[in-house]
């Protein structure tokens, strides 16, 4: 007489339709979840930019001027500085009028500080929001990679 075993797994099949539905998800999921990283990574730039810029408001109580360059605000003799998460390069776009150098005798009235983001970084392919700027009086605004850029302020603030 012969006894029926009852078999035990998975057959090939089984498995390679299973690993196939994960490779779908995956490739569905995987380039939402990098979207999300940059978004969140963003952030990075904001703060920086709200730091320099509290540093130029605090130059200004002392000096009655707005800072012309980094050294001013205490960075040292460069031209840039990183962000805090270091994904970011901030520096002091421009000021006004514009022969002022951050001084009483030549004062400046006004500041622009930016911040674009560092080669090699996972936020330097993040097209859309490419530069952030912030002003003396809190306008902020972003723009794409685009030739010519867009305006992005409310996509990426």
């Amino acid at each position: 007489m012969f006894i029926k075993r009852q078999q035990q797994g998975f057959t090939l099949i089984e498995i390679m339709i299973v690993v196939a539905i994960i490779g779908i998800i995956s490739a569905v999921a995987y380039p939402s979840y990098m979207a999300q990283v940059q978004k969140s990574k963003r952030s990075d730039a904001q703060v920086g930019l709200q730091q320099l810029a509290q540093r130029q408001e605090a130059y200004f109580s002392r000096t009655y001027s707005y800072a012309s360059t980094l050294q001013q605000l205490g960075y040292g003799n460069v031209a840039s500085i990183d962000s805090p998460e270091d994904m970011y390069s901030h520096s002091i776009s421009s000021t006004s009028p514009a022969a002022c150098d951050g001084t009483a005798t030549a004062s400046c009235t006004s500041f622009t500080v930016s911040a674009v983001p560092k080669a090699g970084t996972s936020q330097a392919s993040d097209a859309d929001c490419a530069t952030f700027t912030l002003d003396n009086v809190g306008r902020k605004s972003a723009e794409s990679n685009d030739s010519p850029p867009t305006a992005t302020t409310e996509t990426c603030w």
